[in-house]
C-alpha cells in the first residue's frame, strides 16, 4: 500500500461482550484495564489502493496529552482470514467475520498500546468520485475511554495515519439484541446523493453470483448451457443462500403473492438504499403480508436485508 494515499471515510463502534474475547473486559470490576470493542464502518480509496479482505492490524494513537487525536496506523503483515479458523471468507458477512476476527498482537512492546484489526471489503455503494468505497469490520482492544461507543467517526487523512475525527452521537447504531449487520444497513452512511444504508455485506462475487442464479431461474426456458450453469450455481454458496428462502414454503408463496402485485420485495443484494427507499419496501412487504392475511394464509415476511 502506499501509505501517501488519502482516504475517508465513517466508523462506529460498540463494546463488544461474550466468550469470543474470552472474558467481559468492559466490567468496572475486571483488573485487566483493556475493552474489546467491534466496529463498522466505510472507507473510501482509490481503485487498487487497500489490501481487501485480509485481516490488518493496526495500532491506535490518542487521544492523550500527547496526541490529542485518535490515530489508526497499519502495523503488520495482514493475514487471511482463513488464519483465524473460518476456512473462508467467501461466503461470510459482516456479522461472520466480526464474530470470528481476533486481534492481531503487534508483538511487545507495541501490544502494550491500544491495538487491533480491520479488515476491508469492497462494495458498489456510491461514493466520493473516483474512489471505491469498502465496508470496514473493525475489532480493537484498547483503553475504554478511547473508542466510545456509539459515537460516529469521521475519517480523514491517508494510509498512512487514518484520523478519527469529528465524534458525534448515534444513539441509534447498534439497536439492543440486533447484529452490527443492521447497522451498516442503516441509512447513515454518506453517498454522493445522500445518506444510504447497505441490503448486504456479503462479497461482490457471491452478490453476482446470486444474481445470476437468480436471472437463470426466472428464465421461461433454458437451453443446456444455461442448465449446465444453474446446476453449478446452485451446488455453490449462491445456491445455499437463495436455497434456504426457495426451501421455505411460506415465504415461497409470499414472493410469488409480491410479484404477482408488483411490489419490488427482492432487492439485489448490491443495493445501497436512502431513508426513503427503504420505507417503500417496508410498506410493500406490509400490503403483501395484509393481502395475505386477506387470503387466510400465515405469511413470513423478510426482514430489510440481504446478509
Amino acid at each position: 500500500m502506499d501509505y501517501a494515499t488519502p482516504v475517508s471515510g465513517q466508523l462506529v463502534f460498540r463494546r463488544a461482550i461474550g466468550e469470543r474475547r474470552n472474558r467481559d473486559y468492559s466490567r468496572p470490576e475486571a483488573p485487566d484495564p483493556w475493552t474489546y470493542s467491534l466496529g463498522v464502518g466505510v472507507l473510501h480509496a482509490p481503485p487498487g489502493a487497500v489490501i481487501e479482505e485480509k485481516v490488518l492490524p493496526v495500532i491506535l494513537g490518542g487521544p492523550g496529552r500527547a496526541e490529542a487525536t485518535r490515530t489508526l496506523a497499519f502495523s503488520g503483515k495482514p493475514s487471511p482470514l482463513d488464519g483465524y479458523g473460518i476456512g473462508s471468507s467467501y461466503c461470510s458477512d459482516i456479522n461472520h467475520l466480526l464474530n470470528t476476527m481476533e486481534v492481531p498482537s503487534p508483538g511487545f512492546p507495541a501490544a502494550m498500546l491500544a491495538h487491533g484489526g480491520l479488515y476491508l471489503r469492497r462494495s458498489r455503494f456510491p461514493g466520493p468520485e473516483g474512489t471505491l468505497t469498502h465496508i470496514v469490520a473493525a475489532v480493537m482492544r484498547t483503553a475504554p475511554e478511547q473508542l466510545p461507543e456509539r459515537e460516529m467517526f469521521r475519517i480523514e487523512g491517508t494510509l498512512g495515519g487514518m484520523r478519527l475525527v469529528d465524534p458525534r452521537p448515534m444513539p441509534g447504531a447498534y439497536p439492543i439484541g440486533s447484529t452490527p449487520a443492521t447497522t451498516l444497513q442503516m441509512p447513515i452512511w454518506e453517498a454522493r446523493d445522500g445518506l444510504r444504508g447497505f441490503y448486504s455485506s456479503l462479497r461482490l462475487d457471491l452478490i453476482d453470483a446470486c444474481k445470476e442464479l437468480r436471472a437463470l431461474e426466472a428464465l421461461p426456458e433454458r437451453d443446456a448451457e444455461q442448465e449446465r450453469r444453474l446446476a453449478v450455481l446452485a451446488r455453490d454458496e449462491a445456491g445455499n443462500i437463495l436455497g434456504m428462502r426457495r426451501r421455505d414454503t411460506e415465504y415461497g408463496r409470499f414472493v410469488a403473492l409480491a410479484r404477482e402485485m408488483g411490489e419490488p420485495i427482492e432487492l439485489p443484494f448490491d443495493s445501497y438504499l436512502t431513508e426513503g427507499e427503504i420505507a417503500t419496501q417496508k410498506a410493500g412487504t406490509r400490503r403483501v403480508v395484509e393481502a395475505m392475511l386477506a387470503r387466510n394464509e400465515a405469511p413470513r415476511a423478510p426482514a430489510y436485508g440481504g446478509g
